[in-house]
């Protein structure tokens, strides 16, 4: 009799903590879901409408681009050793020399020949005068660009250099153009290099 006795209670114990159990579980199943915040559906992505200026009439407006600035390097300066100065030196005189030499007009008093008389020598000088043009009202003129020049021959107080020159000559009736080659040559004069001749190839 205390063997039932004792068999119920275990019986209807195991039942009531069952449902205990199953009545917490329950609660906090519906709690948790209660915490949980609901996830909001997805909403399409609707992309901006493109504004486009427009002008006082309606058009729309033009795009300015932007212009894009380049930095360009500097110019790389090639510099010649320093004994070559004085012969650079000697060139730039005889390529002075003839340009003014052989551009002139008969309307400008032989100005050219006043223009060269510092770069030649004395004797020079005296050949340069006689090669003045004669002022008259028809016109006859000439201008002379050296295209080609280099070194002949250099030494302490004299030197050679060859030139190639274009030549426009002009008169009243028309123009015409030839090409020369000849030589110049210096002298160094108390330490002043001036042109002494002058000799153009046939």
């Amino acid at each position: 009799m205390l063997d039932e006795t004792r068999h119920k209670i275990f019986v209807y114990g195991g039942i009531i903590v069952g449902l205990i159990l199953a009545i917490l579980l329950v609660y906090l199943f519906l709690l948790r879901n209660q915490d949980l915040p609901e996830e909001p559906a997805p909403q399409p992505v609707i992309p901006a409408p493109e504004v486009v200026p427009t002008q006082p009439s309606g058009q729309a407006a033009p795009v300015q681009e932007v212009p894009v600035v380049i930095e360009e390097p500097e110019p790389e300066i090639l510099l010649l050793p320093d004994d070559n100065a004085e012969e650079r030196l000697v060139i730039q005189i005889a390529r002075t020399f003839v340009e003014r030499f052989g551009t002139y007009s008969s309307h400008n008093q032989n100005a050219h020949i006043e223009e060269i008389l510092p770069l030649v020598t004395p004797r020079m000088a005296i050949w340069v005068q006689t090669q003045a043009i004669d002022q008259t009202d028809q016109y006859r003129g000439a201008s002379t660009r050296v295209i080609e020049r280099r070194m002949e021959s250099f030494e302490e107080d004299r030197a050679v250099v060859f030139v190639g020159v274009q030549q426009a000559m002009q008169t009243d009736t028309g123009q015409e153009q030839q090409y020369r080659r000849g030589t110049i040559r210096l002298e160094k004069v108390e330490d002043v290099w001036k042109v002494d001749g002058l000799f153009w190839e046939q």
